[in-house]
């Protein structure tokens, strides 16, 4: 699996977490921003710029940051920030393994030869 793909589904999971359990103020939003910026930096990766995905890496530390200055006010929720924005901030400097395919849209072959008649000239 890409990684891309990794922190996408975790942006997704930050993002759903804050439905799942109670969250202080300032955990709900900021996990809330985090989650966003994370899904758009990872959209922007795939589809553009694959140099923009150490944005992630910068958010899930700041994630991770922010976690720790919380954890007096909801240990759990601030543990699994701290372990999803470091997750995340692997996951974004990791480069993709694999080469991307980027050739363009090829038309099936026709099953049973071509449709024109050919010459064959001898």
């Amino acid at each position: 699996m890409r990684a891309r793909t990794v922190n996408g589904m975790l942006s997704f999971w930050l993002f759903l977490s804050i439905f799942v359990w109670q969250h202080s103020r300032f955990q709900l939003v900021n996990t809330w921003l985090v989650a966003l910026g994370v899904m758009s930096v990872v959209l922007l990766a795939l589809s553009a710029v694959p140099r923009v995905r150490f944005l992630n890496a910068a958010l899930g530390f700041w994630l991770s940051a922010t976690a720790l200055l919380t954890i007096t006010s909801d240990s759990f929720t601030s543990l699994h920030n701290f372990v999803v924005g470091l997750t995340i901030a692997a996951f974004a400097v990791v480069p993709d393994i694999g080469p991307v395919d980027r050739r363009p849209y090829e038309e099936p072959a026709e099953p049973y030869g071509p449709s024109a008649p050919t010459l064959v000239v001898r």
